[in-house]
């Protein structure tokens, strides 16, 4: 190298050695290579923008690596042109692989995939247009489908839009319950599908449908990977299995091992049953009243203040939500703990957003009451209270109510968005006491 003005350029003989080795590196590229196809055309987009930043230590290499570079380089290591063949690709360990066969596909052969080929990647483009039913086997699993999903595995198919009108894709359980990414299917170059949410109509379904429901909204939502093999017959989804959802008469508390067990309340007017423990959304959560106590339902498009609105400089935390069905309405109670009196302000707002961030609050339905809560406390470092960030419930086995959000505070402040079916319905809310909880009711008219 030599030393001009400051900087450190390659002498002529090591010049000639560096064109050299862009020569054959160009030459190694271009084997098997057909112009008019683009394979993987966004893998190899990163593989140029990697390439850029390596370029000045790949040439500083010398001349010495250019056989090892270039045999790398064909065989496609380093993204080099791979010509037009399938991208084949082992299936993902430390998943659970379902198995969806394509119409007329028929039974899994002599209950295995094993002998069907070799797993390989396919394109969204030739997953549009396309319907897939789930089968009872897994892919290298003595399990089955419907042992793990808890429902019959031949009521639930995968959709990729319709091929022309439709876009995204997504599940349909028995007819009933589904779910649906609103984006088109992206796969990355290993086949991965991104974590997102899916809509869904809340229709009420049956329990194993809605079992099915509960399940692949949670799996594919949290993303995976897709494979095809045996002649594209088979559709191989590979996720992390959620954990089996319990009946709601069996609905264990957060953290508990035993289902939750309805406890009488001596503090309030008669009660009908009352379960104060947490549970997971869609359960029981009788609370004392009795309608000649309790305030009548507001119009639904008035708003409801509590007295001493905003107040403030309370104690309290709402570490968790819950949510039941009964007669007439839908409940949602908010726990608190701590000290101190909220306060609160209920309204439907015609877009419901985030304090703090101004952004959508992305509750289900097709409307959202909000409740903002005041006289709310910050944790103190390492209580993990809020360390979930915002609490959220399923609900869609209600009358009305389908999700349910508990937003972190902000300023003192934090937000319940109640998203429910239909047009604006009558609500209230009001505090109980013994334990603490605010008590949001929705009606339903049955």
């Amino acid at each position: 190298m030599i030393d001009r003005h400051g900087a450190t350029v390659p002498s002529r003989d090591e010049a000639a050695d560096l064109a050299d080795v862009r020569e054959a590196l160009e030459r190694a590229a271009s084997l098997h290579f057909d112009p008019d196809h683009d394979v993987h055309a966004h893998w190899t987009a990163g593989r140029r923008r990697r390439g850029r930043k390596r370029a000045g230590a790949a040439l500083l290499a010398g001349a010495a690596g250019v056989a090892a570079v270039a045999a790398v380089w064909q065989s496609g290591l380093l993204g080099g042109a791979t010509g037009p063949e399938p991208t084949v690709a082992a299936v993902p360990d430390g998943y659970t692989t379902f198995v969806f066969a394509a119409a007329g596909a028929g039974s899994v052969p002599d209950g295995s995939l094993a002998d069907a080929g070799e797993p390989r990647v396919p394109t969204a483009g030739e997953l549009d247009g396309t319907t897939w039913t789930l089968v009872d086997q897994l892919w290298e699993d003595d399990r089955s489908a419907g042992e793990i999903v808890g429902a019959d595995p031949g009521s639930t198919e995968l959709r990729f839009g319709d091929g022309q009108t439709v876009a995204g894709w997504g599940f349909v359980a028995d007819d009933c319950g589904g779910g649906w990414f609103q984006e088109e299917l992206s796969l990355a170059g290993d086949g991965r599908f991104a974590a997102g949410g899916l809509g869904t109509d809340d229709q009420g379904c049956p329990a194993a449908a809605q079992r099915s429901e509960d399940f692949w909204i949670d799996a594919l939502g949290g993303g995976g990977f897709l494979r095809v093999v045996g002649d594209d017959e088979w559709l191989l989804v590979s996720v992390e299995a959620p954990a089996l959802t319990a009946d709601p008469a069996e609905t264990t508390a957060p953290g508990t091992d035993e289902p939750t067990t309805p406890v009488p309340s001596t503090d309030e007017p008669s009660p009908d049953t009352s379960s104060d423990e947490p549970t997971s959304g869609g359960t029981s959560t009788d609370e004392p009243d009795t309608d000649a106590q309790l305030p009548g339902f507001t119009d639904p498009g008035e708003p409801v203040v509590s007295q001493g609105w905003p107040g403030g400089g309370g104690e309290l935390f709402a570490p968790t939500v819950r949510a039941g069905r009964h007669d007439g309405f839908d409940r949602v109670v908010l726990d608190l703990t701590g000290t101190g009196t909220p306060t609160w302000r209920a309204a439907y707002p015609d877009e419901p957003l985030r304090d703090g961030s101004g952004l959508p609050a992305g509750v289900a339905g097709d409307s959202v009451l909000e409740v903002v809560v005041s006289g709310m406390a910050y944790p103190e470092p390492g209580d993990p209270v809020y360390d979930g960030g915002d609490f959220g419930l399923d609900t869609h086995t209600l009358g009305a109510v389908v999700e349910v959000i508990r937003t972190p505070p902000f300023e003192g402040q934090l937000q319940l968005f109640v998203g429910m079916s239909g047009e604006r319905r009558p609500y209230r809310v009001f505090l109980l006491q013994d334990p603490a909880r605010l008590v949001v009711d929705v009606e339903t008219g049955g």
